[in-house]
């Protein structure tokens, strides 16, 4: 396996469990379809101002065009609303953990549509890999902060909290049982997206264009399902702002944290192409799925943050042992 593939797929983890971490900033004062609305777009425009420096064109081919828009049409749109809704829900740590199906589905749509299929060992490493994560989300003390921090709010928010000020009922993690489908779907659509974008790459091996076709028709959906759903209102205030601000910040204020967070999935994307471009999806998926441990890692770092619990070493430990696994079997 080439260095290079592997440097790619780790890239992809940090730049994606950074976009995780860096969420719940902005969804404490906006709703998940209008921060959508706002970071796909903003990334968007920063690939196409890019694009006549690293866009090469020589060796287009139509029908790659139209399946990484198709595919654009369903990541990281969907993907997008799913993941910062969950984030909101569930914070982080759970979410970016329970998103960490993603491989079982690759590598799935890998096998029926590639043909690549695992070796013994890089399947115990995927599974291992897994089980590391899951460990991650049993730190429930730190995920239950971390969710309050950002669901608490006025009483201007008494559809997510009673007139008291406590929590609703939650699941044994500290959220709503239902919620866990929505990081497994956005799993679901990853996974598959990662797989169907080979096939493209095979056509036109052009990882800046498969960003770009997918961010255009991304931002198109968002854009169109904000306006239709009426969702570019501002968000009822919340009790605790961004420092510095007094009351609801305005846009402006929210707009850095938005864009970083887009730019950091944008290009969280671009180096997961570029590692399918020379890698196969069953060694890839399982490498960016890692973003967990990053986001586990920068969100206590951030303000706010918290201390790793046990069961939270532990999973960081058994998911680099699965990496290894991987990478040698």
């Amino acid at each position: 396996m080439s260095h290079s593939v592997i440097g790619f797929a780790i890239a992809a983890a940090f730049l994606l469990g950074l976009g995780v971490a860096l969420a719940p900033f902005a969804l404490r004062h906006l709703s998940p379809v209008r921060a959508g609305s706002i970071s796909v777009p903003c990334t968007m425009v920063l690939f196409w101002l890019l694009a006549p420096l690293l866009l090469d064109t020589s060796g287009a081919d139509w029908r790659a065009v139209l399946l990484f828009a198709t595919v654009g049409a369903f990541f990281p749109a969907m993907v997008t609303l799913l993941s910062f809704t969950s984030n909101r829900l569930m914070g982080p740590q759970a979410s970016a953990a329970i998103g960490n199906l993603t491989p079982l589905f690759a590598v799935l749509v890998a096998v029926l549509a590639l043909g690549e299929v695992p070796r013994p060992g890089q399947l115990a490493g995927i599974l291992v890999i897994m089980s590391g994560v899951s460990a991650i989300t049993l730190n429930r003390r730190a995920q239950s902060s971390a969710m309050a921090r950002a669901v608490i709010g006025t009483e201007a928010d008494g559809a997510r909290t009673g007139s008291d000020g406590r929590l609703p009922t939650f699941g044994a993690g500290g959220w709503p049982l239902w919620a866990l489908l929505l990081p497994l779907a956005g799993a679901m659509i990853r996974g598959g997206a990662q797989a169907v974008t080979k096939i493209g790459l095979v056509w036109w091996p052009s990882p800046y264009a498969a960003t770009l076709a997918n961010y255009t028709l991304s931002a198109i959906v968002l854009v169109s399902v904000a306006s239709a759903s009426r969702s570019l209102a501002p968000a009822a205030p919340r009790a605790t702002p961004l420092a510095g601000a007094s009351g609801a910040p305005s846009l402006w204020r929210i707009l850095p944290w938005l864009a970083a967070m887009g730019a950091s999935n944008g290009l969280s994307v671009l180096a997961t192409y570029a590692a399918l471009q020379h890698g196969t999806v069953v060694v890839v998926a399982p490498l960016v799925a890692t973003f967990p441990l990053f986001t586990l890692v920068l969100a206590a770092l951030l303000p706010g943050g918290f201390r790793l619990g046990p069961w939270a070493m532990l999973g960081v430990v058994a998911t680099v042992a699965g990496v290894a696994l991987l990478l040698t079997g």
